[in-house]
């Protein structure tokens, strides 16, 4: 940062528009942070004097010279505060590590070593930083990793120097839906720009259905906050209740600030494309304040942005539709009678037959509205006027008040509520649907208007005159049409449809003249637009024709990133110097789409010198070196993730029937699943970045080993030495006899750290279990081949962490270097990407595979293009889930299969599961895949999800599947819908086993009264492990209001979190038949059992790891009243299918 731009500030002074209370940085002296702001004498063990000093309230806190770690602990006063401490004495870490761990915070408090010098953080990321005497950090290098108004804490001889980070004048903020009150979505933010690295990425990993109403109804930014609404309700189902909450996060880390619970929202079960569109204007933040109904008919409240405390409530604000704040000023569009959205049902198991009801029948037919206005700070009444006011329609400025009445523009006195003017007719549809509503946005004296009817008009807003008249390109997708003015031109773009051009015109807003016009430069796979508007930031477009493209309005040039998209109906945001993406329910690219709540940046990947990527800089060897020799796994243990190199969940242990609880081990915090090898159990709790290993036979803790970053799966036994990676960026091999470091191995180009799933996490994260095979150690480094620089997939000697090879996996073709997207995208087989995401690997005896991509042992991509998903090779089939191993989110669009491929879109992502044995989970031995998953005539876009446990042939046949699509075609006859199959459970349902799948079954267990959530193979027996199915979803669909199904359905999504007890069945793996069942007292963590020797190993989601075994003490209680089929028995209706037609 410029010197020039920094100022002294004296204590009192204020930085009004920016949280913190913003202050301006001081000039700084000498390269170093020594010029003295405020002389404040305050002791090191004084944490809440040093946030009360720094008027940090959340965020990311870093202390560095950490010491022992007692006050890096105490830095953390509250949930809404992340802290990490660095030094860089080793013992110190240890010492630090020892004490966060022993007062139980260790995770939302971590430690790491560094080299004094260099910031291990992304640019903008830290709120404070806390300093003790850092001599050799430079000025530039902590004004760099400071987010924008952070503070920098420094001490000097016993006191503490305050810097701050200014806010810079090219960021802007987002604090209404439509960027402000004035209705142009479009950010002054010179910043943003097209995504190369990620800020940081939140949770959920998904939105919770894709068939019905989106997860996130609206999102806004304001003083360095984030504030959205979130159904945060089970994935698993959308039949389970929803639980709606608002959120606050800090802008550049995504810390969670604060959560305020909405009793309630709209039904989660409202369809897709349907809106509601004006939900998303129920919230605005302007500077320290958030402005939002904590309910669907609630009043407005006004929030403190800092803690989600209620500052007031606007009496008389009941009903609200939607919330503009401009000028001091708060302007509400009130109904005058509760909101009926909550009384829709739905009734069609047909998907697009629910969207087609709802969006006319609760849309807004006319009807009068109320418009309040309040001096927003004391929240006093200033006026009120009648009229109707069409959704999303109403826009302020400093002089006025403009809104859509069905028939034309409306202009009243904002100060007044008197009218000014009416516009002459210009009528928009009536009813207005649920999915949309006319656009109305202020620019300068010119009103301009977008009424749905295919036309953009301009208007005096001074008089209401029209004063001109252009055909509006289509855009948008059962949405919001695209409306903005940008670089002082109103834009339309023919955008909407797979076969629109693309081209770009853009008129004078003044006068409606055509002033420049361009086509789109690249082809790619289009789609329809996404389902939610266009946006802006400065000198970019940002649509969404398949994910994301960045269009450069100087260049002319299109930027296509197929791998990110928005959420449903809201779409995308731009500020803050960033583009923030919602988590998604879409079924497009899932190997490559990333998922979850993602900030993205431009530029900021920082230069990777050679000397870094040595091998002599990334390996550093520990007191273990070459000291570790120990025995080879034997043939009964289980030693690696899911048991073997090609993942099977299958061991040839004998394990009893009739086990008996061995012994119990309380661990705490949330674990992986276990690994079983020379008489020891490795287990990782993932949160607190340790792993334990216990004795196999007695349970008894042997050592635990801390790291600097999550261990999110369990680690590899190799020749003595217990192998994984870390969320740290590095691979450790540690003795397994002790837990000695024998060597570790930055796998990372470089030490970066990102908040990643509400931890800190290095921008190239090492997946826990890594791949040992023929005497090499195989992983990869990254998350995304699209961001962050790409992939690192590394070869190193396991004994000695020598570097045998590196690849780097980016978003250049490996043959051609061309950009990924034009290599393979200009012709794709459905919404459908290149393998970009990195995973656990697996090998099948030849090739190493990443989910769907064929790797070779010397690292080369093979088959990259993309082929039919019908092309499913026998010789490449292998076990692998298209969202990843560990994702246990039951996401209804996500599933694992035992086969070569899969695709994406709509009608696509089912498809490879309905061609080769599929399910939530599953295991595989030398004739058979075993699973749970869908009953096949639920693989289909679906309310309603049921299951079975089956045991499926591995080979499937072309024949199979040349008859599962005959048979799809023959069944879309029987249907009054288009393409029925890919849409509606109903039609499906009637039809038998061989028309829904290929896969041969060997034999089903049909709706089994268990969710499983683990298997494994032990010999002879398959062992299946989860909650108890509670509900039968076809009956609650049909049933939605049954006081009991409602009951149920509550104590179902209690299930899911391990509330209402577990099960272990235990089936013969030959016939399926049930040998056993028993009681257990959770749920075990997704994939979280083993068979080793005679024994069953199961890590729990309470945080327990226990051992079964026949020679066990402590009998298991049997289920045995309980039925083992939990299935509705009323059947559908067969008149239902259209007459067969005659051959």
């Amino acid at each position: 940062m410029n010197k020039q731009t920094l100022r002294k500030e004296s204590q009192g002074q204020r930085h009004l528009t920016h949280r913190f209370s913003r202050r301006s940085l001081v000039v700084l002296a000498g390269g170093l942070l020594c010029i003295l702001l405020s002389a404040v004498s305050v002791s090191a063990e004084s944490a809440a004097e040093l946030l009360v000093l720094s008027e940090t309230e959340g965020g990311l806190i870093v202390h560095l010279g950490c010491g022992e770690g007692k006050l890096t602990a105490r830095l953390r006063a509250g949930d809404q505060y992340f802290v990490h401490g660095l030094d860089t004495d080793a013992d110190q870490i240890a010492a630090a590590r020892e004490h966060i761990i022993e007062r139980g915070i260790y995770g939302p408090v971590s430690v790491d070593k560094w080299d004094g010098r260099n910031l291990p953080y992304a640019d903008n990321l830290v709120n404070l930083i806390v300093a003790e005497e850092p001599a050799e950090l430079s000025e530039d290098e902590m004004l760099r990793a400071l987010a924008p108004g952070g503070i920098a804490l420094v001490r000097k001889q016993g006191n503490w120097e305050k810097v701050s980070k200014p806010w810079p004048a090219q960021m802007d903020e987002w604090t209404h839906y439509l960027h402000g009150a004035d209705g142009n979505p479009v950010a002054r933010d010179s910043i943003v720009g097209p995504p190369e690295r990620l800020q940081w990425i939140g949770s959920p990993r998904w939105s919770r259905h894709h068939d019905h109403m989106a997860s996130m109804s609206a999102l806004v930014s304001a003083s360095g906050r984030l504030f959205y609404i979130l159904d945060e309700g089970p994935t698993a189902s959308v039949q389970l209740p929803s639980q709606w909450r608002l959120i606050a996060r800090d802008a550049f880390n995504g810390v969670i600030l604060w959560k305020r619970k909405i009793a309630k929202w709209n039904t989660q079960q409202y369809p897709l494309k349907s809106g509601p569109a004006h939900l998303l204007r129920r919230l605005v933040a302007v500077g320290d304040r958030v402005y939002v109904t904590l309910g669907i008919d609630a009043p407005v409240m006004a929030l403190d942005a800092a803690s989600g405390k209620t500052l007031l409530t606007y009496k008389g604000s009941e009903y609200t539709r939607e919330i503009v704040v401009s000028d001091g000023v708060a302007f509400f569009v009130a109904d005058t009678s509760r909101s009926l959205l909550p009384d829709w049902r739905r009734k069609d198991t047909y998907v697009w037959a629910n969207s087609r009801r709802a969006n006319p029948d609760w849309g807004w037919n006319g009807k009068s509205r109320q418009i309040l206005a309040y001096e927003a700070e004391s929240g006093d009444s200033l006026w009120k006027a009648e009229a109707p006011v069409a959704p999303c329609s109403l826009a302020a400025d400093a002089k006025r008040i403009v809104f859509h009445d069905g028939q034309k523009l409306v202009c009243i006195d904002r100060r007044t509520g008197d009218r000014l003017w009416e516009g002459e007719f210009a009528p928009t549809a009536l009813p207005v649907e649920t999915k949309t509503g006319p656009r109305v946005l202020l620019y300068k004296d010119v009103v301009l208007l977008g009424a749905n009817d295919g036309k953009m008009s301009g208007w005096s807003a001074k008089d209401g005159k029209k004063l001109w008249e252009q055909k509006k390109k289509p855009s948008g997708h059962q949405s919001l049409k695209d409306l903005f003015v940008v670089d002082g031109l109103a834009w339309t773009g023919a955008i909407a449809n797979s076969s629109d051009s693309g081209t770009f015109t853009g008129y004078d807003p003044i006068n409606g003249r055509l002033v420049r016009e361009f086509p789109a430069d690249v082809k790619v796979h289009w789609f329809h637009h996404r389902c939610y508007p266009a946006k802006a930031a400065d000198k970019y477009l940002l649509t969404g024709r398949n994910g994301t493209e960045y269009i450069d309005l100087t260049t002319e040039h299109w930027k296509p990133h197929h791998w990110v998209r928005g959420g449903c109906i809201y779409g995308v945001m731009p500020c803050n110097g960033m583009t923030y993406a919602p988590m998604d329910s879409c079924g497009c690219q899932l190997e490559a789409k990333i998922s979850g709540f993602k900030a993205l940046a431009s530029g900021g990947i920082p230069k990777i010198s050679k000397a870094s990527l040595s091998s002599e800089a990334r390996l550093e060897q520990g007191p273990a070196y070459g000291k570790a020799d120990g025995p080879s796994a034997g043939s009964a243990d289980w030693p690696t993730y899911r048991h073997d190199a090609s993942r099977s969940g299958a061991s040839s242990a004998a394990v009893s029937a009739s086990p008996k609880q061995a012994w119990q081990r309380k661990l705490g915090g949330r674990l992986s699943a276990p690994t079983i090898a020379a008489g020891k159990l490795f287990v990782a709790s993932v949160d607190t970045h340790t792993l334990h290993t216990l004795d196999a036979k007695t349970g008894r803790l042997i050592w635990s080993y801390t790291t600097g970053g999550r261990i999110d799966s369990p680690p590899t036994y190799y020749k003595g030495l217990a192998l994984f990676g870390s969320a740290d960026g590095y691979v450790y091999a540690l003795r397994a006899d002790d837990g000695v470091l024998a060597w570790r191995f930055r796998a990372a180009p470089l030490d970066r750290r990102m908040m990643a799933w509400e931890q800190l996490e290095s921008a190239w994260r090492v997946h826990g279990s890594v791949l040992v095979n023929d005497g090499v150690l195989y992983c990869t480094a990254g998350r995304n081949m699209y961001i962050d620089g790409g992939l690192r997939f590394l070869r190193l000697d396991p004994l000695t962490g020598k570097l045998l090879g590196e690849t780097v996996m980016n978003d250049k073709d490996p043959e051609t270097g061309e950009d990924m997207h034009l290599a393979y995208l200009k012709k794709t087989q459905g919404n459908n990407m290149p393998v970009a995401h990195s995973d656990i690997l697996s090998y099948d005896g030849r090739n190493i595979w990443m989910r769907s991509q064929k790797i070779t042992c010397d690292g080369e991509r093979l088959e990259i293009a993309l082929k039919p998903v019908t092309q499913q090779e026998p010789e490449d089939f292998h076990i692998f889930c298209q969202n990843g191993f560990l994702d246990d989110s039951y996401f209804f669009r996500s599933y694992w299969t035992y086969g070569r491929r899969v695709t994406g879109g709509y009608g696509g992502w089912p498809k490879a599961g309905r061609l080769v044995p599929s399910g939530r989970i599953l295991c595989f031995d030398e004739g058979r895949v075993y699973g749970f998953g869908r009953k096949p005539e639920y693989m289909v876009n679906s309310s309603v999800l049921e299951h079975q446990l089956f045991a499926a042939d591995k080979v499937v046949t072309k024949q199979a599947i040349d008859h599962v699509g005959k048979a799809e075609r023959a069944m879309n006859k029987r249907s009054n819908y288009r393409n029925a199959s890919s849409s509606d459970w109903k039609l499906r349902y009637f039809f038998p086993t061989r028309d829904l799948t290929a896969a041969n079954f060997q034999w089903k267990l049909d709706q089994p009264s268990i969710i499983a959530r683990a298997m494994a193979v032990a010999g002879d027996k398959l062992f299946v492990s989860g909650p108890p199915d509670l509900v039968d979803e076809r009956q609650a669909f049909h049933n939605p209001d049954d006081p009991d199904v409602q009951a149920r359905l509550m104590r179902q999504a209690e299930a899911y979190e391990g509330r209402a007890g577990g099960q272990l069945w235990v089936m013969d793996k030959a016939n399926g038949n049930v040998v056993s069942r028993y009681a257990l007292n959770t749920i075990p963590v997704f994939d979280g059992m083993a068979a080793a020797d005679d024994s069953l190993y199961v890590s729990t989601v309470d945080g327990h790891v226990f051992c079964l075994s026949e020679t066990g003490n402590s009998p298991l209680r049997k289920i045995e009243k309980k039925p083992i089929h939990d299935a509705w028995d009323k059947p559908e209706d067969p008149s239902y299918l259209l007459p067969q037609a005659e051959l």
